[in-house]
């Protein structure tokens, strides 16, 4: 059977447990914070090989170039540390070029060049401080027509599309094909969370740049990226990076993973087969599904797509009488012994979807048996009763201390309450947002505030006690998301934050 097909051994995880540290398994899809994909055989036995030996970076930097070509059909390619990486080394490269004067002063060009990057409204996404950091200022137009006039004005150095957004916008590659080529600007798409054909369906329909992440769908070394596309441009990304003494030294890519990357390039190009690939994912998903003894829950199986190649199984208990919500359920799997973990943006409040891309063969049967005794356990009778006296008295308007790790900010609250809910309106130090939460029966509550923020909103997640009249304290998990991002683990991806306020005035 083709090492892509095959269920990826599952090691003892003892590595990770001698740090503190307990291992997943993994239905969440090839996402960076879970470690992606692990690698192919064939990517692990090339990296042992190459860790033996020592090459000149350039010279192996060449060879790449010149394989990754014979691979995709792109002009040329390189391998990046990962694909915010290529996006930003792409970025240096439509900045500077190869001219060293511009090269040694990145991101701090001199007035008169190119900086701007168009990314069009509909094509925003989180990842654009990688463009930033290179030295690119983004603008942005929400139609065809605005988007020629800026390329137009000359000041543009790139046009920056993501894939994702193929049939959600007007404004495509071929859109913008002619106005590009006459004024000289790069069109670049990233997309990092699809995987590469041989053509290139991008730099097929007109695109100078492509970015593909190499440790998803490639199973290759989570670390890695790939640039493809214009030679020129490619070859200067790449003099931009490690190891030469330039803006992406700080993003390295060392000998074993350039190798391990290209292995996972031939691999998945040359060597999968897709219906035996196909036929295994079902497979898993049918394990997990025949573990799930739990009278009413409702079982289909959602198509593959292009931002997820592998079908995927949406167990759906919304017609039970079970009060288990998909979040209690996900955090439930963590606590447990082996952990599993499921995507929190997939889930609807009854329902979750179980990926099998990362999914072993015997790990499927635990996945669907865990989740069996999680519903069985869920007690469908339990009523918590309120605890007399300690409701808190929220409402008015709060001024809220938060201790970030550079130092502590002030913010206002302004709390309405309605029996058990909250609502009302956050105002940070640069921006405000709607708040809405409740109040729990033991006087404990929560609170989410949502900050409208180009090109992913800020959360700020409150949870609080009053210790005193008029005084509260607690803790805010922070963070950033897109919309189809919107889950608790990126709402406080940057940690968290001890809070505590004191009332200025109340409402009448």
């Amino acid at each position: 059977m083709p090492d892509m097909i095959q269920s990826q051994p599952c090691g003892s995880g003892d590595v990770y447990r001698a740090l503190g540290v307990e291992p997943l398994i993994n239905c969440a899809g090839t996402r960076t914070a879970y470690g992606g994909s692990n690698p192919l055989n064939a990517v692990r036995l090339a990296m042992d090989e190459a860790s033996t030996c020592f090459v000149d970076l350039d010279e192996l930097g060449e060879a790449a170039g010149r394989r990754i070509a014979g691979l995709t059909a792109a002009p040329w390619g390189i391998v990046t540390a990962g694909s915010a990486a290529a996006l930003g080394l792409a970025t240096a490269a439509c900045l500077a070029g190869n001219n060293p004067e511009l090269v040694r002063r990145l991101p701090n060009l001199p007035d008169g060049y190119r900086r701007l990057v168009l990314v069009p409204k509909g094509h925003r996404f989180p990842y654009e401080q990688a463009i930033e950091t290179a030295g690119g200022k983004i603008i942005s137009a929400e139609t065809v027509p605005h988007c020629k006039e800026i390329v137009a004005s000359g000041d543009v150095s790139m046009i920056c599309l993501i894939a994702k957004a193929e049939n959600s916008t007007e404004i495509k590659v071929e859109s913008l094909l002619e106005t590009a080529r006459t004024n000289s600007v790069p069109i670049l798409v990233d997309a990092a969370a699809r995987a590469p054909s041989n053509p290139d369906r991008w730099l097929k329909a007109g695109a100078d740049l492509v970015v593909y992440s190499g440790g998803k769908f490639l199973r290759g070394p989570q670390s890695t990226g790939f640039l493809l596309g214009r030679e020129d441009l490619c070859r200067a990304a790449w003099v931009n990076g490690a190891p030469h003494q330039a803006y992406g030294r700080m993003m390295k890519i060392g000998k074993e993973e350039i190798v391990g990357a290209l292995v996972a390039l031939e691999e998945w190009l040359l060597r999968r087969d897709q219906v035996l690939q196909l036929q295994s994912w079902l497979k898993r998903l049918k394990n997990v599904q025949d573990a799930i003894a739990f009278s009413g829950v409702r079982f289909s199986v959602v198509a593959p797509d292009p931002a997820s190649l592998s079908p995927r199984l949406r167990v759906d208990w919304s017609e039970t009488s079970l009060r288990l919500t998909s979040e209690e359920l996900r955090l439930r799997l963590l606590e447990g012994r082996p952990r599993i973990q499921i995507q929190d943006f997939w889930s609807g409040r009854k329902f979750v979807l179980i990926d099998p891309f990362n999914l072993g063969d015997d790990e499927s049967h635990i996945v669907g048996r865990t989740i069996s005794d999680a519903l069985a356990a869920s007690d469908v009778s339990r009523a918590v009763e309120p605890v007399p006296g300690s409701e808190p008295e929220l409402a008015g308007l709060w001024r809220a201390e938060l201790g970030y790790s550079s130092g502590k900010v002030e913010h206002e609250l302004r709390i309405e309450c309605d029996e058990h809910a909250i609502c009302g309106e956050h105002l940070s130090e640069f921006s405000s947002g709607d708040l809405d939460g409740s109040i729990g029966v033991d006087g404990a509550f929560s609170f989410t505030s949502r900050h409208e923020y180009e090109p992913a909103d800020l959360y700020f997640s409150f949870r609080g006690r009053q210790v005193e009249l008029g005084s509260l304290i607690g803790t805010v998990a922070l963070g950033s998301a897109s919309p189809e991002h919107a889950g608790p683990v990126f709402q406080g991806q940057f940690g968290t934050a001890p809070w505590s306020a004191r009332r200025l005035s109340g409402f009448n």
